[in-house]
Formats: C-alpha cells, structure tokens, sequence
C-alpha cells in the first residue's frame, strides 16, 4: 500500500520539531492561531508543491521564508510502498524551495546529532546517508518536477520511479481536488469532468486544434480556388480572355495587313500619278476642240434662223397688206362696185337699144307695121345680143372657174410640195433623232445587259475566293490531322488508364490483404492495450501477486478471458486450496500456459512491429503507386502534351481560319453587295438614262406620228381648204352663172313683155291712138338712168383694176402668206430644235469631258497631296512601329487612302492596347479571385504587371490545355479524404471515452447510493449531456460523414458532377469550413476530451434541491457547504482513484479540511466513514476535538517558550 504515512517538521515556522504520522484519520486540535493551518499546510503542499494554492494570503510571508526560514529548517514527508519506505525533503537553498529524495524511511539521526542538534547542511545528511548505504536523488528545484516524481509522470527518468505514490500523467486532478477540499473552493462540472476524464487513462486524450487549424487553414482558400476555377463565370472569363489572346493574333494579322496596305498604298500612288497627268492633257485639247464646235455651231444656227426669220418678216409684211387691203376694199364696197362695173357691157346695149326704141317711136316716115316689126325685131335682136353677151360672160365665168381651179391646184400643189420639202426635213431630223436614240436605246439595253451579266469586283472576288478556297482546304486537313490526333490522344489516355488500372488493381489486391493483416493486428493491439492497461485490476495480476504457482494448477484449466476481467473481486482461501468450486482435478497431464504483463508487452511490442511492417509496405504501395503515375506521365505525358499542343495550335489555326474564312465570305459578301449596290447603281443609272431614252423615244414616236398625223392633215385641211376654195368658186360660179340666167330670163320675159306692148302699141296706133308718151318717158328715164350707171362705172373702173391687182396679188394670196408664214415658222422651229438637240449633245460631251478632267485633277491633287502627307508623316512612332509587321510590299490600290490607312493603324494600335487593358482587367481580375499561393499555382498579379497580358495568357492556355486541374483535383481529393478520415478516426477516438465516463458517472451515482454515511445529504447525482461545444457539433457531423461515406472516401470528387454525391460532399466542405471559422474563435489550441461532454449535478440536503447545476457554491449553511462539497470532492477523488493508476491502485490519498469544528459532529463522523469506505484519509484540524474515536491520530498543539507550537500526539490507533 502506498500513502504518505507520515511528515516531519524541524524548525519549520514555529514548530521546532514535530512527528506527524498520518497512516490514517488525523486531527489537529488547538486554540486558533496556534498553528494547526500551518501544519495542514505542509501536507497540502506535498500534494500540490504549488505556493499560492496553499490559502496564504498575500501579505503573509512566503511560503519559503515562513516554512523554511533556516539552513536547518526541514520538512520531511515518508512514503511508504509495498517494497518500503523513502522519504522527501524539503530545504531552503537560494531562497528557494528544493527538494531531495532518499530511499529509506525517516530517522532522527539523519537530520540532528544524538544531542538534537539539526544539520546546517546537507553534506552533513548526505554524509550520514551514503555512510548507511541509503540512495540520495539529485537536486530536483522546480515544482512540476517533483509532482511529475511522486505521481508518476516521469516514465523516461527510471531513477525516480521508486518515488512514485501513484503512476499517471493527469495528476493535476488528484492535487487539485484535494486542494479544493482544504480551501472549500466551488466545484464546477468542469472539475468534475476532468476528475472523471482523468481517471480513464493514464495518457491525456485531445485534438491539437492548431493542427485541424493547419490542416485547414489553406484547405478552404485551395477549395475556393478550384471552385472559383470552375465556376461557369470564370470559365467564360478564361475563355473570353482566350478569345482576346486570339483577337490580338488577329490584330497582328491587321497590322500585317495595314502594313502591306500602307506601304503599297505609296507605290500605287506613284505609278498612278504620271498616267493621270497625262488622261488630264488629252481631256484638256478634247475639251478645247469641243469648245470650239460649239461655238462654230452656234454662229452657224444664228445664220440660217437669221434668213428664215427675214422671210417670215417679208411674209407676215404681204400678210398684213393683203388685210388691209381687203379691209379697205369691203369699206369700199367692192364687190357691189365690181358688179355694176361687169354690168357695163349690158348696160350699153341696153342704152343703145333703149336709145334706137325711143328713135324709132318718134320717127314718123315708117309705118306702123313695118314700125312695130323693127321695134320688134329691134327687141329679138336685142335679146340675142343680150343673151350672147350673157353667155359670154358665162363662158367667161367659166373660164375664169377653170382658171380658178387651175390656180388653186397649181397653188396647193405648190403648197403640198413646200409642206413635203418642210415636212421631209423636219421627218428626215425626227427619223435620223430617232434611229440616234433606238440606237442609244439598244446600247443601253446592251450595257443593261452587260451590267446585269457583269460581275462587279470580279478579280477581287476571285482573289477572296481564292483564299477560301486554300483556308477550306487547310481547315479540313487540319481538321482531319486533329481527329486523328485526338484520337490518338484517346488511345494514349486509354492505354495510359489500362496500364494504370492494371497496376491499380494489383496495388488494390496487396493493399485489401494488407487492410485485412491490419485489422487482424489492430484487433490483437487493441486486445493486448485493453489487457495492459487493466493488467492491475485482473485476475492474472491478482494471481501473479497472490498466487505463485497459479499456472501448474488453476492456469491450466482457466479461460483467457476470465484471467483478464477485472470485477471478479478473487480471495484466498484457506479451505479447500487445491479444490476448484469442491471438486479435485488433477493437472499434472494438463500442459502449463505461461501468462504475464511481460508476455503480453512483449506481444504487443511484436503486434506494433508487425503493424509498423504493415504501414511500411502499404507506404512502399502507395509509393509504387506514385512512381508508377509518375512513369505512366513520363510515359504518355510528353506524347499527349505534343498532340495536345498540336490539336490546340491546329484548333486555334482552324478556329482563325473558321474566322478568317467568316472574315473572307463577309467579304465576298461585302464584295457581292458592294458589286450589287454598285450594279445596282449602274443599273439604276442606265435604267434611268433608259427609261428617259425610252421617253425620248416614245416622245419622238408621238412626235412622228403627231408630225404624220399633223403632215396629214395639214395637206387633208389645205385639201379642204383647197375644196372649199374651189366650192366657193363653183359657187359663186353658180351664183353668177344662176344670176345670168336670171337675167336672162328677165331680159327675155322683159323684151316678151316689151314685144307684148309694142303688139299692143301697133295694135292701138294701128286703131290710131298714137304714140304712148308715158312709154317714151319711161324709156327717156332708163336711158338717163344707164347713162348715169355708165358715168359711176366710168368713176369706178380704176377702182376696180386696182381690186382687181390686189386681189391677184395679195388678197388672193392670203391663205398662201399665212400657209407659207407657218411653213417658215416651222422650218425656224425645227431648225432651232435640231440646233438644240446637237447643242445638247455637245455640251453634254463638253461637261463629261470637263467633268472627268476635273476627277482626275482632283485625283492628282489628292494623290499628291496624300504622297506629300506621307512623306511629313513617314516618321511617326507608330508607323516606325508598324515596320515589325513588314513583309513583302506589292503595289496595290486598296480602298482606303494613306490618312484613312493611317488613322486604321492608330486605331488598330489603340484597338490592339485597349484589347490588352481588357485582357490585363480580365487576367487581373481573374487572378485576384485566387489566393497568393493558390493550389493552382496561378502567377500573381505582379508576375502580370512584370511578364505580360500575353505571356500569362499563354501559360493558364497551357493550364487549361494540359487539364492540370484535374491532377491538382486528385490531390486535393486525396486530401479531402485524408482530412475526413484524419478528423473523424481522432473524433471516434475522442468520443468513444464519452461511455466510459457514462459508466463512472452511473458509477459515482451508485456508489453515493451504497456508501453515504452522511444523514443531512441525502443524495448526491450526476448526469452526462451533450456537449455544448460548437466544434465538438462540428466534429461530429464529420465523423458521421465519414461513417456514412467511408466506402467512398478513399476516391472522394469534390468536383464531381454526380448531384447525390456533390451534394454530400459539399455538405461535408461546409462542415469543415464552419470548423475552421469555430477554431479561429477559440481561445484554446487543444480540444480536450471535456469539451466533448457537458455534466451537471444536483445536491439533495435536509429537504433542499439545487436542480441540476453547474456549478456548487453556498449549499445550505455553510458547515452544510463545507460538508457537501468535501463529500463531492471525495467522490471524485475516489474516481480518479479508482482509475488513475492502471499499473497498480494499491494507494491510499488523503483529503485536508480546516475548521472542521464548523460540521455537526454526526456529520463529520459520517464524512469521516464516507472517506475511510473510499480509501481516504481524512486530515483536519479545529480547536475542538470530537469524535475521537473515529480518529486514528489526534494531535494537539499549543504555544511553548518563545512562541514555538508544541505537537503533541493524544491518541493513537495505530
């Protein structure tokens, strides 16, 4: 049995000398201030060596100067174990506290003189020591030390494990629990759980937080890269920027381009210029020599309208006299006139006879038969004449309607023939207009149709299709060079796969038997542990101490199970010792078993070994597997990356081609509507020009027909004219010849009527009346009458010759000058419409002329003005930069000009920059989104800055080219697993003592029920909850992970596409980043198995219930207080007991109480039995001694000479 057994002070504060034996309950009884603190003082301090957990207040002297205050002051606490006793010391030394074993029990005469007087020194002791023979430790000057001695902590220091009271590592329970008791300090759950925690074993379980936190304090940041990686935005990013890298290849290919086009733009100008200058001096003598015709022509027309325009002066002069005279003859009366004048002839012979009539009526010699037959024949004869006068003037008549008719013909044909002369030419200059502009019209149609049928641009056309043409051809060899590069590609990456599964497979066969070797073994391991660590409390360790020969008789027949249970509780007995339960067996043909905590260290040490082989040839697995990944790399890596470089840069070049060939039939394109905006222009134009011929035509075919039309009937209105005229001649004619008639029968019923009344005359003279005198005055009247019409006819007749000239000259002529005025008006007409119309042509050949001199003019200018600006601007940075793109320079037109090439290499410059910017933003804030040290070893934004938008491009093309995601995904994936399995094994292994400290507490629940001597508190309990720490919750949701998903963990994707399996994966992300944030918050580096578990308590006492609690302050009264917490104290230290020390529990501890005089002496007496059934000592001390006997020792102290406390001992049981 292991106990302090006994503490000796020499001069030790006030107390010179005193022996104090503490093999079981100890009292200290005296008046207050007597020391009896002091004394229980110097036992706590053995079990706590800490100086201010000792309840000495600050202003009180030091522990050391009060306990210690001599060379010669020592304490000596005695030990005793099953092999003996040793003692340890404590001295002053420096002001300081040291302490010094030495393997005996105490003696007087190793510290003083046989006088008494005590040692200054410790040679002196070390003198009488080694003189004895007895072993003397070295120096031991810190604290932790000494307690690291006497509870066994210092497994690897040999030389002091004789001075172990106990043997385990969480010692700081026991001091501290007992220290609790001395100063009545508050127990919490917390003292509770770690006293419970302490006593599973002897080795402190925890997690190292700042190891999960290493774990994952890049886990997250290398998660959030690859994520950030392959989230769809930043792919798109990636790719966008990609597609940048391939617009500034493109610009380059521009600056090529503007290169070629600016640079041949020179040679074109200059051999243009010379041409022009001389298109510009031909233009020029053309436009010279048109100039004049026009004005030869010009001066021409003037001429000719100048004589037409005369006759038409000359002719609207006749004109106007033909109209005035006519005016003047109808004020005249003409016609009345020129009738009595034509009258003239029948009118003398009508005088003549009127005058012979009135001759023969006077005559007196005839007579009146012969008479009257005169005047009769007179009047037949004067008809005759009459009647022949008449019809000679109807011949007349006649003739002059003959001539009438004559002149009319003569006249109209003449009329007729100028109408065709006029009429000719002006159809010969609308024919010969006509047939100039159905030929203009047909050249038209023909141009239109050329125009149609032409292919504008057609060189430029061919020349892009060209291209095309050998782009397409490239695209579909590279096309073609790329599938069966990617499928070789394919066959390298199956055959690299097969290899590999090949080797996997092996590896996965070698490691399922090692897995199976290792749990074999990790059973046998954790059976022997679990063997080891309860060996003290087992029937073989009882049997191996109690019973030597157990193994000829009892280890024969035994089950190995029930050697190694340790709640068998075995006894020596005394009768029947060779029976087993009544019955004699004879052993001795029963082969002997050899068990022994040796054997069964030295099984374990072959099961580490074994297992150590194990993880060594599943490393040399692992490893092979690694080399093996890394030869099959080696090994189609390089194959793969070729082709793979080779698909890329043929994808990029087909992809360039793909858009140079967009590029190319955008240009056909361009090309085809540019020729068809350009066709369709012309067309416009010559369907315009066309339709305006056309109109010419139909305007000169209505001109045509209208002049037919018109030719027509002017000749059908002169023919009528010409009718009329003629009508009205036969009319007046047929008036006169009507009126002749008239007269004649007039004349001829006159001169009838005339012979009727000379019948009738005769007839009365013959009856002789006479003469009629009446007649005679009517005769004399009509011959003064026709005389006075001959005298007017003789006024008149010059009138009428006059009518008559004019009439034939002019009036007559009328219609003719009016007929004649239109022929020359329209011969003045068509000739200032032909003069128009060639005028036209003229001057529209002049214009065009002009016009194409002033083009080229200007085109001279601006071609030397675009050469001169050329020259000022040659030297330009960034045409000096655009010299890098040179190559091969041909004389070109182009479309645009050296200004606009100019301003296209600024802008493809500046495009070709701000393309970069885009690209460095993209890049950099790509980048940014990654962590500086990214699992993606991406380069840093610095390296963007240093090394180029292009260069960094380049390299995460090849990161995307050479899928190196998917290794780095590999890696992290097996890390993943690592950290699950890691988190989880550690979380299982932390946790599963959570039912073994379950069992304590029911224990500790039991064992209040069984062993409580104490009536005032009438229960005492535990109880285990959950644990409120949030990275325990977190802890466990990860072993959970881990038990549901072990199967997989091993090929765990956090990237997979699988939506199951991703979620559950993500799930366990975010648990392990809610670990990470939960241990950032925590003030603590280590979790402890405490902070997996949560107890609360509850104290019943004289009717009172706290309720389940955490902590225990002031319980009822505080004798009350005192006795309920040294009670817990106590059963907690039982606990620790119980389980603390796995080598051996033969030990007893002891609980220190001050003022014990403040319980009820039932109470203290059943604290005293509650200790005693525990294996505790109970050491106390108050000023009143009771109960007596229920003490094994009672001390007494009290003040001697000089202030120096005596000890006595009263009682002794022992």
């Amino acid at each position: 049995m292991r106990t302090l057994n006994k503490v000796i002070l020499i001069h030790c504060a006030n107390i010179p000398y005193a022996e104090i034996e503490l093999d079981s309950n100890c009292h200290f009884g005296g008046t207050q201030g007597v020391g009896k603190s002091t004394i229980l003082r110097t036992l706590l301090f053995f079990y706590n060596a800490d100086t201010k957990k000792l309840g000495i207040k600050r202003e009180q002297t030091r522990f050391v100067d009060w306990y210690l205050k001599n060379d010669n002051s020592y304490i000596i606490y005695e030990v005793a174990t099953e092999r003996g006793s040793f003692c340890v010391v404590l001295f002053r030394a420096q002001s300081k506290v040291q302490f010094r074993f030495f393997d005996s029990r105490f003696e007087k005469r190793f510290f003083m003189t046989e006088n008494g007087e005590v040692f200054n020194h410790w040679n002196q002791i070390r003198g009488v020591l080694d003189k004895e023979g007895i072993g003397l430790s070295k120096v031991i000057d810190n604290y932790t030390t000494y307690r690291d001695i006497i509870y066994g902590a210092q497994q690897n220091q040999r030389e002091f494990k004789k001075y172990n009271l106990l043997e385990t590592k969480q010692y700081g329970t026991i001091y501290k629990t007992i220290q609790s008791v001395y100063l009545n300090a508050d127990v919490s759950a917390d003292d509770i759980q770690k006293i419970i925690i302490d006593s599973l074993d002897s080795e402190e379980k925890y997690i190292d937080l700042n190891t999960y936190s290493h774990h994952l304090s890049d886990f997250e940041e290398q998660l959030n890269d690859i994520d950030e990686y392959k989230k769809e935005k930043n792919v798109k990013t990636l790719e966008q920027s990609f597609e940048v890298l391939l617009e500034l290849d493109d610009m380059d290919s521009q600056l090529y381009s503007l290169y070629n086009q600016l640079y041949s733009r020179e040679k074109w100008l200059n051999n243009q210029l010379p041409a022009l200058k001389d298109n510009a001096d031909l233009l020029s003598q053309d436009e010279v020599k048109l100039s004049d015709k026009i004005d030869h022509e010009k001066s021409l027309h003037s001429k000719r309208k100048e004589t037409i325009t005369s006759k038409i002066s000359v002719l609207r002069d006749n004109l106007k006299k033909a109209r005035e005279k006519k005016k003047y003859y109808q004020s005249q009366n003409i016609h009345e006139v020129e009738r009595r004048v034509k009258e003239r002839p029948s009118i003398e012979i009508k005088l003549k006879n009127l005058e012979s009539e009135e001759s023969s009526l006077t005559s007196q010699y005839q007579d009146i038969e012969v008479k009257y037959k005169s005047l009769q024949a007179q009047k037949e004869a004067e008809q005759s004449v009459f009647i022949q006068q008449k019809e000679a003037l109807k011949g007349e008549l006649k003739d002059k309607l003959i001539e009438q008719e004559r002149g009319l013909n003569q006249e109209y044909e003449q009329l007729f023939d100028q109408l065709d002369e006029i009429n000719t030419d002006k159809r010969i200059g609308l024919q010969e207009h006509f047939s100039i502009i159905q030929n203009n019209n047909s050249e038209k149609q023909i141009e239109i149709n050329e125009c149609r049928n032409k292919q504008f641009y057609q060189s430029e056309i061919e020349g892009v299709k060209t291209l095309l043409q050998k782009g397409i051809a490239e695209t579909t060899a590279l096309e073609q060079e790329v599938q069966k590069s990617e499928q070789e590609i394919e066959g390298h990456r199956k055959s690299w796969k097969h290899e590999l599964e090949i080797y996997q497979k092996e590896i996965e066969n070698g490691r399922a038997n090692l897995n199976q070797r290792f749990e074999k073994l990790t059973q046998t391991k954790k059976g022997l542990e679990g063997k080891i660590q309860k060996y003290n409390h087992t029937l073989l360790a009882w049997l191996t101490n109690n019973k030597k020969d157990w193994s000829d008789n009892i280890g024969k027949v035994i089950d190995q199970d029930l050697l190694f249970h340790d709640e068998l509780n075995p006894q020596l007995l005394d009768k029947l010792a060779t029976s087993f339960y009544g019955m004699g067996i004879d052993l001795k043909s029963i082969e002997g078993r050899s068990f022994s905590l040796s054997l069964l260290e030295e099984q374990l040490k072959g099961t580490l070994s074994e297992i150590e082989k194990v993880r060594k040839e599943s490393s040399e697995l692992d490893q092979g597997l690694i080399k093996k990944e890394q030869s099959l790399k080696k090994k189609y890596q390089p194959q793969i990356n070729k082709l793979k470089s080779f698909v890329e840069v043929s994808k990029n070049t087909i992809k360039k081609n793909k858009k140079e060939k967009e590029h190319q039939e955008v240009l056909i394109e361009e090309w085809l509507d540019k020729g068809q905006k350009e066709k369709d222009l012309q067309l416009s134009q010559l369907n315009t020009a066309l339709n305006s011929i056309q109109l010419q035509l139909e305007d000169l075919k209505q001109q045509l027909s209208s002049f037919e039309a018109g030719v027509k009937q002017q000749k059908e209105v002169k023919r009528k004219e010409k009718t009329r005229r003629l009508n009205q001649y036969k009319k007046e004619f047929q008036e006169k010849e009507n009126s002749i008639r008239s007269v004649i029968e007039n004349y001829k019923q006159e001169i009838q009527k005339a012979i009727e009344v000379l019948i009738e005359q005769k007839n009365e003279e013959l009856s002789g009346k006479g003469v009629d005198k009446q007649h005679l005055e009517k005769l004399s009247l009509q011959i003064k009458n026709y005389k006075a019409e001959l005298d007017y006819i003789q006024q008149h007749q010059k009138l009428v010759f006059e009518y008559d000239k004019d009439k034939r000259e002019l009036i007559d002529k009328q219609k003719t000058f009016e007929n004649e005025v239109l022929h020359e008006e329209e011969k003045l007409n068509n000739l200032v419409a032909e003069f128009t119309i060639a005028l036209n042509v003229l001057e529209e050949k002049h214009k065009e002329v002009k016009q194409q001199l002033f083009k080229i003019n200007q085109s001279i200018q601006t071609y030397a003005t675009e050469l001169k600006v050329y020259a000022e601007q040659k030297g330009d940075d960034k045409l000096i930069a655009l010299e890098e793109y040179a190559t091969t320079v041909t004389s070109l037109e182009g479309d645009l000009t050296f200004d606009e090439l100019h301003r296209k290499v600024y802008q493809t410059f500046d495009a070709l920059e701000e393309k970069k910017n885009t690209l460095y933003t993209k890049l950099k804030n790509y980048l940014g989104k990654f962590s500086i040290n990214s699992v993606l070893k991406f380069p840093s934004v610095e390296e963007l800055e240093n090394k180029g938008v292009r260069e960094i491009g380049e390299r995460l093309k090849e990161f995307v080219r050479e899928d190196k995601i998917s290794e780095i995904e590999k890696i992290f994936n097996e890390r993943f697993a690592n950290i699950i399995n890691i988190f989880g094994t550690e979380t299982q292994d932390l946790l599963k003592k959570t039912a073994e400290i379950d069992q304590v507490i029911k224990k500790i629940n039991k064992d209040f029920k069984l062993k409580n001597f104490v009536s005032a508190v009438t229960n005492i309990e535990l109880k285990l909850e959950e644990s409120r720490n949030s990275i325990i919750s977190v802890l466990k949701r990860i072993k959970e992970f881990q038990e549901e998903n072990n199967s997989s963990l091993g090929v765990a994707n956090l990237f997979t596409l699988n939506k199951d399996l991703n979620k559950i994966n993500r799930n366990a992300v975010k648990l392990l980043k809610y670990l990470k944030d939960e241990i950032g918050k925590s003030k603590t580096g280590k979790l402890l198995l405490s902070d997996t578990i949560h107890i609360l308590f509850k104290i019943e006492e004289n009717g009172n219930d706290t309720g389940w609690i955490e902590k225990l302050r002031n319980v009822g009264s505080e004798g009350t207080d005192i006795l309920v917490k040294a009670m817990l104290n106590i059963m907690l230290l039982n606990v620790f007991k119980k389980g603390a020390s796995r080598k051996f529990d033969d030990f007893k501890l002891h609980i220190i109480m001050d003022e014990i005089g403040k319980l009820h002496s039932t109470n203290v007496q059943g604290l005293l039995r509650f200790a005693n059934e525990r294996n505790i000592i109970v050491l106390n001390g108050s000023p009143e001694t009771n109960n007596q006997l229920d003490y094994g020792h009672i001390y007494h102290l009290e003040k001697g000479n000089g202030h120096k406390t005596m000890v006595k001992q009263i009682i002794s049981k022992v």
